[in-house]
């Protein structure tokens, strides 16, 4: 019932064509790439590294459908169900190879957000970020923290998010922008 597209925002003839046509801005998703894992990261003080319970999954989850909406979820491979906390599907993913890791970011016993992992067994793998909104700068510079020292890998770090998403702690994080990307969409027949 729709077709959608992603332009750059730095080609405005294309948008212009889009417009044209009668397709909408939906939202925009920049990609921010790390390179180079190990550039010196600032310092958190008091940001304490803890694992997910159980308890959590509510603000994880709202957190989660925040950054990565129904609207662009299909086209990133994301399903916010899946990381839910269920007996059943830890053992089904267990089974099939593929692993889920969530760590949470405090500090003075304030939620600043979450971090997941997921690792399928034949692929690298996606990294998920749920900021706290109420602290987003400060929870995101502790989050690509997390993210820099405790995802085993030396290939580069990509990740997908709305681009107003503090953008001066991924550049503090020692993140590159690569891209920002329009999604657009119209109506068809």
């Amino acid at each position: 019932s729709e077709a959608w597209l992603q332009v750059r925002d730095d080609n405005p003839p294309a948008q212009a064509l889009y417009l044209s046509l009668g397709f909408k801005e939906r939202c925009r998703r920049a990609t921010w790439e790390l390179y180079d894992n190990q550039v010196p990261m600032p310092g958190l003080a008091l940001v304490k590294v803890l694992n997910r319970p159980a308890n959590c999954w509510p603000s994880q989850q709202a957190w989660l459908r925040r950054i990565y909406p129904p609207e662009v979820d299909w086209n990133l491979g994301f399903e916010v169900e899946r990381f839910k906390p269920d007996l059943l599907q830890s053992f089904s993913r267990w089974m099939e190879g593929h692993t889920l890791t969530h760590w949470r970011a405090e500090k003075w016993d304030e939620l600043l957000g979450f971090v997941t992992w997921e690792a399928p067994a034949h692929a690298q793998g996606a990294i998920w970020l749920a900021p706290n909104p109420a602290h987003e700068e400060e929870a995101m510079l502790a989050l690509l923290a997390m993210v820099r020292q405790y995802i085993p890998t030396r290939r580069t770090i990509s990740l997908n998010v709305p681009s107003s998403l503090a953008p001066a702690a991924f550049t503090k994080a020692g993140f590159t922008l690569l891209n920002t990307l329009i999604w657009m969409s119209v109506a068809t027949l």
